[in-house]
């Protein structure tokens, strides 16, 4: 009588334990699809520039050298550290995946004692997430992904253009086997060798747009769908096993401790502080407008672009000055009325041009860099970019955008063109 009931506490205690560990891979499994998707959307939309921000902030505060000083007066090719940004980036998935998890850990806890938990830490739920959560993920990018243009994802993902009707007749010979299961059910070792298979297939799939989306690729991501994504699956048929043979046997579910709060509220904490920007200063009503200067240089590249400044006053004057292969060289002076300024403030201030992070942007070899500085009521900010490294969008690419925006309001190509015969 005493040997059975400590085989029965064993066996809660064993149950209690697969439980908590189902917990926690449930929580990292959804994680990791939602982090998935998120990293190949944030390429697609050129929006890589943002994690490269988090990354130099990180590297700021662990006093990591990021890159070199940028200036348009000399040519600025791979002035980067690209070892310190690489563990930038690592850090920023690590502690961005760590509040994630805790916060969907915690949820999972406070609702331990509702139907839903136990609807959606059920062994059919699970183990449909522990199968489909990161294809379905990467089904949700569907439009994204498989644009035809030269988006390197795209290319690396045209290998499988059956993919819906791939995951369609996954999910439909899953859902076969399950009835098969119902009226004979499947051994262990039987269910364990058809997981095998399942994520042999998938990860090939899944894998390629982690390592073509980013200039500097996380290592650590690919790293977590490869160790994620069946570890789930395992805890997953651990768990089922157990329940199937103590169908009788529960075990509580665990309401948040103390550790699991502070886990939430540190990771959340980090969270802000690494991906928050700096506070953004507004341009469009400046207290003084004589206080206002926004002043654009283009400088060298390797070859014959043009290299000038233009400074736009508040009070309406234009000030360009020419250096190498303009048709002026030297000062040159115009007006423009106040709105064409404004026009310019506006489109700075929905850059949020003050939270700018210049270190965060994308070079090219040989292009042109650009640089808008901005002084407005005794603030001074000077932000620089190349005018190929910014992609079709994202802030780069907009404050490229600015720059031809000055040009075109202050009718630089009077100065500027010379007709093929520019001094050098």
């Amino acid at each position: 009588m005493e040997q059975d009931n400590n085989r029965e506490e064993t066996s809660l205690r064993t149950l209690s334990r697969l439980q908590i560990l189902q917990e926690v891979a449930f929580s990292l499994n959804l994680v990791t699809a939602a982090g998935y998707a998120l990293l190949v959307y944030i390429y697609k939309n050129d929006l890589d520039y943002y994690l490269r921000r988090t990354a130099i902030k990180v590297d700021d505060l662990l006093h990591l050298s990021q890159t070199n000083a940028v200036t348009t007066e000399a040519l600025r090719r791979n002035s980067q550290n690209l070892w310190s940004l690489q563990a930038g980036i690592e850090f920023t998935v690590l502690i961005s995946v760590f509040a994630a998890l805790m916060i969907v850990l915690l949820i999972l806890r406070l609702s331990g004692t509702t139907r839903m938990y136990r609807l959606i830490m059920g062994n059919r739920f699970s183990g449909l997430a522990a199968l489909f959560a990161v294809p379905f993920s990467y089904l949700s990018l569907w439009k994204i992904v498989w644009q035809p243009d030269s988006n390197p994802a795209a290319q690396s993902l045209s290998g499988h253009p059956l993919f819906g009707q791939m995951f369609t007749a996954d999910i439909l010979c899953v859902c076969a086997l399950f009835l098969i299961n119902q009226s004979r059910p499947f051994s262990t070792w039987t269910i364990g060798i058809l997981l095998i298979l399942h994520y042999v297939f998938w990860l090939p799939v899944l894998l390629p747009p982690l390592f073509t989306s980013f200039q500097i690729v996380s290592v650590l991501a690919p790293l977590l769908l490869v160790a994620v994504f069946p570890f789930s699956g395992i805890v997953w048929l651990l768990h089922m096993k157990a329940k199937n043979e103590n169908p009788a046997e529960t075990s509580n579910a665990r309401t948040p401790g103390k550790w699991t709060l502070a886990c939430v509220v540190v990771s959340l904490a980090m969270c802000l502080v690494i991906w928050l920007p700096g506070r953004a200063y507004p341009l469009t009503h400046p207290r003084d407008m004589e206080s206002v200067t926004v002043q654009m240089w283009r400088g060298v590249c390797f070859g014959t672009c043009p290299s000038y400044s233009i400074a736009l006053h508040g009070s309406g004057l234009v000030e360009y000055h020419g250096t190498r292969f303009v048709g002026a060289d030297g000062q040159q002076t115009a007006t423009i009325n106040s709105e064409k300024l404004m026009q310019v403030l506006r489109d700075l201030d929905r850059l949020h041009f003050f939270t700018l992070e210049d270190r965060a942007f994308g070079w090219c070899y040989d292009s042109a860099s650009i640089s808008i500085a901005v002084s407005i009521d005794g603030r001074t900010k000077r932000v620089t970019s190349d005018t190929c490294g910014g992609g079709k969008s994202g802030p780069q690419a907009r404050l490229v955008q600015v720059a031809d925006e000055i040009d075109t309001i202050s009718d630089s190509k009077r100065w500027v063109t010379c007709g093929g015969n520019c001094p050098k």
